[in-house]
């Protein structure tokens, strides 16, 4: 007895997945079932198998043999290909196919395992989008890939010390096309220096990746790709075309004749120079016109000159800074105090410039360096506040050195820049527009200037210049002049850097 139960049952199986006995009168059981496409992205196979003339076919599917009796029927009128319905693609398929003519049903076909075919994804093309305090990443639709994520860093190439970090928690799903990252709101140590202020872009990758492909992690990553938060508009104010620009080793001559036409074809109305003595000024306000001035002060290192029809220099001095690479000589620093001649209200404000120079040390580690920049950092900003009592509008340019890839964020190691910044500084890079940012604003090869410098590849080009402003938040645009030269002259070993700057009324 028990016997003959266990056939019975199995009776029954075959029944439920062939049909009956009474399905199968005239109507053969269909063969050669096979998956002829897919539909990767939407998760469809195609399926064919040999058909016969003049019938049509059902088809059933499902995830295991046992539950193909309750998978629902499908209807087709051709063998030569049919769509499922969205399927898991990392799931083996179970396919039974039958006939159908003139009201009689043929038996199932047998069962046949069917997969989708899972191979490594494209290469995802990156493109970046400057939004306000964020940037967003794009990409295309990418082969194969089922899910991606955005790899985003301070450094180019993902050059910052740390883990990875990523735009989202979670792997993002095949049809997401963007993925945001919003810069912090305040400078603050442990930031990545991304904080609008510091004009610093993010860099990122997109990864693309074929969950279902098991037997490897099936990745492949995109170029980086480089993007700079978008800066808020500055507020309503005085003019000033600001400048600064190391000269190298005090020209004068042919060399100082083409500073100055660097100078005034830019339209420059005012430019803190490194690297000028006093002869220097003198030669170059000879070839800029009568309207043009240099800030009496002691420095015989650093120079402040300005447009004496647009400003009225109401004050100057400076202070020293240390000299790391001659402690014995500090560093004079020049600073004026200016009022502009032609102000747009009753509310106008004087402001302060100082033109600085920090130097380094060449044979300390870069990590030194950067502690002695910041150094000079304090002291300026210390000198600053004692001079400016009042707390008027404050822009520092110049020569501060580099020092932010690779070497993070390590407090008491931060160099010049990130440490004005996180003081209440504001870069002038931080623009409406910005020309130039993707070259180095040294431009020597060799140790020799050069009009041949070629955009750095990473997309944003080392900065040791700068123009750093206190109580003046943005800028209308920032220029960096590369491959300039005047009647085959290039000046001198550091590119001019100027900024349409407006100093807020009150």
């Amino acid at each position: 007895m028990r016997g003959v139960l266990i056939a019975l049952a199995c009776a029954l199986v075959l029944v439920g997945l062939n049909g009956s006995p009474s399905e199968a009168r005239g109507l053969k059981k269909i063969t050669k079932i096979s998956r002829v496409a897919q539909d990767w992205y939407h998760g469809k196979l195609k399926v064919s198998w040999r058909g016969a003339k003049g019938v049509t076919y059902q088809m059933r599917y499902a995830a295991s043999p046992s539950a193909l009796s309750t998978a629902p029927a499908r209807w087709t009128g051709t063998s030569r290909g049919t769509y499922t319905q969205t399927l898991d693609r990392g799931k083996t398929w179970f396919f039974q196919v039958r006939a159908f003519k003139k009201g009689i049903v043929g038996p199932w076909s047998r069962i046949r395992q069917l997969r989708f075919v899972n191979r490594w994804p494209g290469t995802p093309v990156p493109t970046a989008t400057r939004l306000p305090g964020a940037v967003q990443f794009n990409w295309n639709l990418t082969p194969n890939a089922s899910r991606y994520r955005v790899r985003w860093s301070p450094a180019w190439y993902g050059g910052w010390p740390g883990a990875a970090t990523y735009t989202s928690e979670n792997w993002l799903s095949q049809y997401i096309r963007s993925s945001t990252f919003t810069v912090p709101t305040t400078p603050r140590p442990g930031d990545g220096m991304l904080a609008v202020p510091y004009a610093n872009p993010v860099f990122g990758q997109v990864q693309a990746n074929n969950a279902y492909v098991t037997s490897q992690t099936a990745t492949h990553l995109s170029k980086w790709v480089v993007a700079w938060p978008k800066a808020p508009a500055p507020a309503p104010g005085d003019p000033v075309r600001l400048g600064a620009y190391n000269v190298m080793l005090n020209p004068t001559g042919a060399r100082a004749q083409a500073v100055a036409h660097n100078i005034s074809s830019h339209n420059l109305t005012m430019v803190a120079l490194q690297e000028a003595s006093d002869k220097t000024a003198t030669a170059l306000l000879g070839y800029l016109g009568s309207s043009w001035r240099a800030v009496s002060t002691s420095s015989n290192s650093q120079q402040i000159l300005y447009r004496s029809d647009l400003f009225t220099a109401q004050s100057a001095g400076a202070f020293n800074v240390d000299n790391p690479r001659s402690p014995s000589t500090p560093v004079i620093t020049p600073w004026a105090r200016f009022a502009h001649k032609n102000q747009v209200s009753g509310d106008s404000q004087s402001f302060y410039v100082v033109s600085a120079h920090f130097t380094e040390d060449a044979s300390k580690s870069a990590m030194a360096r950067n502690a002695d920049t910041g150094d000079n950092a304090r002291q300026t900003m210390a000198a600053i506040n004692q001079i400016n009592y009042a707390g008027e509008p404050t822009i520092v340019a110049g020569d501060l050195r580099y020092g932010r890839e690779p070497w993070g964020d390590v407090p008491g190691y931060v160099p010049a820049q990130p440490t004005f910044v996180r003081s209440g500084y504001y870069d002038a890079m931080a623009s409406q527009a910005m020309h130039g940012n993707t070259y180095s604003t040294v431009n020597s090869i060799a140790g020799k200037p050069t009009a041949r410098q070629a955009p750095n590849a990473a997309g944003l080009g080392p900065r040791s210049d700068y123009i750093l402003m206190k109580g003046i938040t943005g800028s209308k645009s920032y220029y960096n002049i590369a491959n300039w030269s005047y009647n085959g002259t290039v000046p001198t070993d550091h590119n001019l850097i100027f900024s349409d700057i407006l100093i807020p009324t009150r």
